[in-house]
């Protein structure tokens, strides 16, 4: 490689966004093994690297985390008094909105009654799919919680404060 053509790779590894730099030089090191490149090869080759880094380089920047999927404990837990919406794809008169009674059991067409308390919204979009499945083929099950009034969706202020009281954590 002649000194000039590897100022130009220089160059165009300056260009780059920070993030893709660790993975172009380990690109650039094949272009280097080339035998004899042109100076009008290496424009091409070196422009053909950095467009393909976008798709090939798919870690986060320096400094920067992937977040974790979430887990089950960062997921919201239906407690009684919430109001689900319940909806059953392309079975709307199975669709319903239901509140979460105090006993902790809702109930809606073709399911009597169905423990929701403790559960998040997918782990009884699942019981439910269970139940229906007796009677509709292939039910597939959305649960919203439309409003979070229980009081597992409650911060209390309790201690030395001047009026103990409970605060809802959701909006109303």
């Amino acid at each position: 490689m002649r000194h000039g053509e590897s100022i130009q790779l220089q160059n165009i590894l300056r260009e780059l966004p920070t993030r893709h730099a660790d993975c172009c030089v380990t690109v650039l090191w094949g272009v280097r093994a080339v035998k004899n490149p042109t100076s009008r090869l290496l424009p091409a080759i070196a422009a053909s690297v950095v467009c393909g880094l976008t798709v090939a380089c798919s870690h986060p920047p320096a400094g920067q985390v992937q977040p974790d999927p979430p887990k089950a404990a960062d997921q919201y837990l239906i407690g009684a008094g919430d109001m689900l919406q319940v909806f059953v794809w392309r079975n709307p008169e199975l669709s319903a909105t239901v509140p979460v009674r105090p006993d902790g059991n809702i109930s809606t067409p073709l399911v009597d009654s169905m423990i929701a308390v403790g559960k998040t919204p997918i782990q009884l979009a699942r019981d439910m799919e269970a139940v229906l499945a007796e009677y509709v083929r292939s039910p597939k099950v959305n649960i919203i919680v439309t409003q979070a009034v229980s009081n597992l969706s409650q911060v209390a202020a309790v201690g030395q404060v001047g009026h103990p009281s409970r605060f809802h954590t959701g909006r109303e």
